[in-house]
């Protein structure tokens, strides 16, 4: 199984203090995540502080047979 995280940082939010911003991204998916297990092809949005998207997360199966 993978997470992928894409968030755009060229959002005003993250502007002035970009490291805060991306910090309580995280804080808010990993509140998602927290005492469950993610089934595989969990998607959603990330919104900044001012409620727009900036990216997405999704859970995948692993294809990689390495």
């Amino acid at each position: 199984m993978n997470l992928t995280i894409s968030i755009n940082l060229d959002n005003d939010s993250f502007q002035e203090d970009s490291g805060t911003e991306l910090a309580s991204l995280f804080r808010e998916i990993q509140q998602k995540f927290q005492g469950v297990h993610p089934p595989i092809g969990m998607a959603q949005a990330i919104r900044d502080i001012n409620g727009n998207t900036v990216g997405k997360f999704l859970i995948e199966e692993d294809n990689d047979n390495e």
